[in-house]
């Protein structure tokens, strides 16, 4: 299954960077993800888990891997489309275009809704981070005619995530934020467990970057019912 590599030194294999005018812009999001999620694992719950053994990472992985690929894919990857990817090269900063009527997922709430069933609470502070410029729950709304496209000098507001949505409910992507490339295969037939402390697990798994065989950390959290990612698959 293919997965992305791009921020976490917990993460291993090499990949590739689609040069974009924004990538300035984009590392910084990256970044503000990656000290909100540090900042967010103070909070952690700590509950009972189940042992787990090597079939049932396995397993789990799995299961799991599917979905965690395609979330990744739409918030780090290619995105979700919109109608008009053609970038102005007046504007210097996020342009935002509407989501396609076609797009697998047409709200935020569609979003959380598949990664909550997939990632763990705590990771999906980093995640909404960079998706939505979500901090501690809180976004910012702006005003605009439903369906058109806008850019940040007109939202008046600083960095922010990858999608944003109006006060229509209307879905919108900032076309202008660098996409990364998926270079990593994992095989999840080679995952094992490397250690287990409470609630959370450190799997050891294959993976091929770039035809290239390695290997990576998948990190998992029981979250008192079952076991979820918890940290990037990239």
């Amino acid at each position: 299954m293919k997965s992305l590599k791009a921020l976490k030194n917990r993460s291993a294999g090499a990949r590739g960077i689609k040069a974009s005018a924004l990538a300035a812009l984009g590392a910084s999001v990256l970044l503000i993800g990656a000290m909100l999620s540090a900042c967010g694992s103070s909070g952690e719950t700590k509950v009972d888990a189940p042992k787990l053994d090597d079939a049932g990472a396995r397993e789990v992985l799995t299961a799991l891997l599917p979905d965690a690929e395609e979330l990744t894919e739409v918030i780090w990857g290619d995105g979700l489309p919109v109608d008009d990817e053609e970038l102005l090269e007046s504007v210097s900063g996020a342009q935002y275009r509407p989501i396609s009527a076609d797009s697998a997922y047409k709200s935020e709430e569609q979003i959380k809704e598949k990664a909550e069933t997939v990632f763990s609470k705590e990771y999906l502070v980093t995640v909404y981070a960079v998706a939505f410029g979500e901090y501690d729950g809180e976004i910012e709304t702006a005003e605009t005619q439903e369906g058109d496209p806008y850019n940040e000098d007109q939202l008046g507001l600083g960095l922010r995530g990858r999608y944003y949505t109006d006060k229509q409910g209307v879905m919108y992507r900032n076309i202008a934020l660098p996409e990364y490339d998926m270079t990593t295969e994992i095989d999840t037939d080679s995952a094992k467990v490397a250690s287990q402390n409470g609630s959370t697990a450190v799997l050891e798994v294959g993976c091929t970057v770039r035809g290239e065989d390695s290997s990576m950390k998948v990190y998992l959290r029981y979250d008192g019912t079952k076991w979820l990612i918890d940290g990037p698959i990239y």
